[in-house]
């Protein structure tokens, strides 16, 4: 769990699970100072294959609204991601990210120049182009 702050308030708090077969004695690693992307790229091998990101809005629950600091039921954007790694497809990080909607800024990017086409979807649809979208988390300047 990571409670990130912008002038001391709590404005976006992450929820990382990962599985203990696939990085195997994490426990081990300081959390705070290494990124879990090197982390999992040089302390245990994993080459990520695919991300998928989802956002949606959502409120508070009681857990969440404590940690976030704010009332329960308050308005939030969750983004839930999975992680598969390269080898076998299998998911290596599940986590959610609760953003509070007065403080916080998605920043989506689409990168067109792609030259390979990609298979998305369950039925494996081809999307001629697509290339690969870019997700940003910022905190935004609230006026007082």
């Amino acid at each position: 769990v990571i409670l990130h702050l912008a002038n001391r308030i709590s404005v976006i708090l992450e929820r990382s699970f990962f599985s203990a077969e696939r990085t195997p004695d994490l426990y081990e690693y300081n959390l705070e100072k290494t990124p879990i992307h090197d982390l999992l790229s040089e302390g245990f091998g994993v080459q990520v294959s695919c991300i998928d990101q989802h956002i949606e809005a959502v409120i508070a629950t009681e857990n969440v609204a404590k940690q976030l600091r704010v009332e329960d039921g308050f308005p939030l954007l969750m983004i839930t991601r999975i992680v598969y790694r390269l080898e076998d497809g299998l998911p290596v990080q599940y986590s959610q990210d609760f953003l509070r909607g007065d403080y916080t800024r998605i920043h989506l990017s689409l990168d067109l120049s792609a030259q390979e086409s990609q298979k998305i979807g369950d039925k494996g649809d081809a999307m001629e182009g697509l290339g690969h979208i870019n997700l940003r988390k910022e905190v935004k300047d609230k006026e007082r």
